[in-house]
């Protein structure tokens, strides 16, 4: 590796490992993300850097922008996964309390309503690989439903591998009940 490959590398990691001190800590923070049982101390800049959504609230003179807080009554988990999101952070399936296929399909959907590219590619590629193991479960057709009831028709990152998955495994999935009565 050349040595302006390495100092990019370098570069890169020490903004990922200060990103991520400033999530942990809340230091410098000039904002609060608020959900129904959460609290998240951010940083504009950095909500600006990361969604068109944000950086657009914080062109004008909003309620949220003068109380530097904002009130989400989104799931509080996918709110806390776009946050994580937008620091360059994973976030976690396990211990949610509700299936991860549909919650990464809440997390897409979140990524989308708030412009969020980075979570959507995140959730999508979650979604992916959940799909490999758990197509065969009652959760798919949950999942399936709630795919297109809340992206985009034109938005095909979940839609196309939902297609792919029932194509590949389409006889098997007819004789599902679940799988049949998808409300589409």
């Amino acid at each position: 590796m050349s040595n302006d490959k390495k100092g990019a590398t370098s570069t890169i990691s020490l903004e990922r490992a200060h990103l991520k001190e400033l999530f942990n800590s809340g230091k410098l923070a000039d904002m609060t993300i608020c959900t129904t049982d959460q609290e998240f101390k951010v940083h504009k800049v950095v909500l600006c850097m990361r969604s068109k959504y944000f950086f657009r609230m914080f062109q004008g003179e909003w309620a949220e922008t003068l109380e530097h807080a904002i009130h989400l009554t989104d799931d509080p988990r996918a709110i806390e996964a776009m946050v994580r999101s937008l620091y360059g952070l994973d976030y976690e399936t396990a211990g949610i309390g509700i299936s991860p296929l549909l919650f990464n399909v809440m997390t897409y959907q979140i990524g989308d309503k708030y412009v969020v590219p980075h979570l959507k590619l995140q959730a999508r590629d979650k979604f992916e690989a959940l799909l490999a193991r758990d197509w065969d479960e009652e959760q798919f057709a949950i999942a399936i439903a709630e795919a297109y009831k809340t992206t985009p028709q034109e938005d095909r990152g979940l839609r196309d591998l939902i297609v792919e998955v029932s194509n590949e495994h389409i006889d098997h999935l007819r004789q599902k009940e679940s799988f049949r009565k998808v409300p589409l």
